[in-house]
C-alpha cells in the first residue's frame, strides 16, 4: 500500500477475506465456501463482513459468519454491519458470540466515535482525534490497513496472535483511528502518507 507507506512485508502475512466481494463473485446469492476451517498456516487470518445489503442480501452473511469466525484471527467490522449481522444484540454480545465462534479479536469501528475492540472478549474503547470532515470515502479500508500495519510493528503478523495483549489491541486501533481521521481529512479515498500520521503526532 504505497500511499500511507505501510510495508508490504507485513500485509504479506495476512490472509484477508473481503465478504461483499467474494459473496458477489462466487454467486450473487450464494454464500462463500471456499475459506478452508482448521487450515494451518503461519499467517494471521482476518475477516472483514463488509456488508452491502443492496447488492447481497444480510441473511448471506448472517448464515456464513460463524465460518468466517471459525477461520478469522480478527473479524474487523462496522457498527452498521454490525446492526445488520446481530440485529437486536448490543455491540458487547455481538462480540461474544463471535469470539465463541472462533474469532479471538473483534474491532468495530464507530465512525467519529472512534472504535471498540474486543480480545478474548476483554473491551476497551479508543477515541477517534478530532478532524474536520471532508470525505468519509475509504475510512473503513484506511483503519484496516492502520491496524495490520501496527499490529505488524508490534510483532504480531507472522502467526495467529497467541501473544497478542490488550495493550497491543488498544495501540494498533489508536493508530487506525489516527489513519482513518487523516483519511477524512482529504477529498476521495486518498490514505495518508507515514510522513502524514508523524506530523498529526506532533500537533
Amino acid at each position: 500500500m504505497p500511499g500511507p507507506g505501510f510495508h508490504g512485508e507485513g500485509i504479506s502475512r495476512v490472509v484477508g477475506r473481503d465478504a461483499s466481494r467474494q459473496l458477489v463473485i462466487d454467486h450473487p446469492c450464494q454464500p462463500d465456501e471456499t475459506l478452508p476451517v482448521g487450515s494451518v498456516c503461519c499467517a494471521m487470518h482476518g475477516a472483514h463482513p463488509n456488508v452491502r445489503p443492496l447488492l447481497v442480501p444480510a441473511s448471506a452473511y448472517r448464515e456464513r459468519l460463524h465460518h468466517w469466525c471459525a477461520v478469522a484471527d480478527v473479524l474487523r467490522l462496522s457498527e452498521d454491519d454490525c446492526a445488520l449481522l446481530a440485529p437486536g444484540a448490543g455491540l458487547g454480545e455481538a462480540c461474544d458470540t463471535w469470539h465463541a465462534a472462533g474469532a479471538r479479536l473483534v474491532v468495530i469501528t464507530l465512525g467519529g466515535r472512534g472504535a471498540l475492540a474486543s480480545l478474548d472478549g476483554v473491551r476497551v474503547t479508543v477515541t477517534a482525534p478530532p478532524a474536520v470532515v471532508v470525505d468519509t470515502v475509504g475510512a473503513g479500508d484506511s483503519f484496516t490497513a492502520g491496524l495490520l500495519h501496527r499490529l505488524a510493528d508490534l510483532g504480531h503478523l507472522g502467526g495467529r496472535l497467541d501473544e497478542l495483549a490488550l495493550e497491543d489491541v488498544t495501540d494498533a486501533c489508536s493508530f487506525a483511528a489516527q489513519v482513518a481521521t487523516l483519511t477524512c481529512s482529504v477529498p476521495g479515498a486518498n490514505p495518508p502518507w507515514a510522513d502524514d500520521l508523524v506530523i498529526a503526532g506532533r500537533r
